[in-house]
């Protein structure tokens, strides 16, 4: 069957002796509204928390378990959190944890086939496939962001001293690089090139989001200060969409 997988932690579903055999709907993250009723005025005011607040989602399928032998494997496998990937939506993945206790139903007398729901919670964005790296060694370079969300992106800078690094129209100001800098905004924190310490006080700014078009990536010296050098810089962009 086409559809009849799921990938959790990097495992096909059928690896460990399941079929999927209820897919969860390919649906696009809630807002977070507020909807109140006003004395005197018809109709209903619809307050948002935030252009960028989404509600995280539940995803429900239903897998068979063909192997009974692998019960306790099963059980282990879907715990904790990871990355999910779908049938219904194979070019896309989700951060997410398991949310239910699974629970193991027997359908077939004559067999030891069992079903179960599985029901993951999952953060609001689904993050694209197979995307590359991008490499930038001119300033004003642009990028182009697919998605439909803006991105948090980890940024490799290779160069030293001080530097004022834009991406679109923000701003990071980077003092007293060495070697090179790794700006992780899912993280929030500036890294050492081999990612083991910390440089958060060699920064100011807030980190980077790759908002979804065009964005310029450009450095300069920072005022009144000697100027910095930059070498080249590497995107992991983490395209996404809500």
């Amino acid at each position: 069957m086409v559809n009849d997988w799921m990938i959790w932690k990097g495992v096909d579903c059928r690896e460990m002796g399941c079929v999927c055999v209820e897919q969860p709907p390919v649906t696009s993250a809630k807002e977070k509204l507020t909807f109140e009723k006003v004395a005197g005025r018809s109709g209903t005011v619809i307050l948002k928390e935030g252009d960028n607040v989404r509600e995280d989602m539940t995803m429900n399928c239903t897998l068979a378990l063909m192997e009974p032998s692998a019960i306790s494997d099963v059980i282990k496998w879907l715990h904790g959190s990871g990355r999910a990937r779908f049938a219904s939506r194979p070019d896309r993945e989700y951060d997410a944890v398991v949310s239910n206790q699974i629970e193991m139903t027997k359908v077939i007398a004559a067999r030891d086939v069992r079903t179960f729901p599985v029901s993951f919670r999952a953060q609001p964005w689904a993050y694209h496939l197979n995307v590359q790296d991008i490499e930038i060694t001119e300033s004003g370079t642009i990028v182009n962001n697919p998605g439909t969300a803006a991105s948090a992106p980890r940024i490799t800078v290779y160069g030293s001293g001080s530097v004022a690094l834009r991406v679109g129209g923000q701003l990071m100001t980077l003092r007293g690089i060495e070697d090179g800098i790794i700006l992780d905004s899912q993280l929030c924190d500036a890294l050492t090139l081999d990612g083991a310490g910390l440089l958060n006080g060699h920064v100011t700014g807030e980190f980077f989001e790759i908002q979804p078009g065009a964005s310029a990536v450009s450095w300069g010296a920072v005022e009144d200060e000697p100027g910095g050098t930059v070498t080249r810089i590497v995107i992991a962009p983490r395209w996404r969409d809500w």
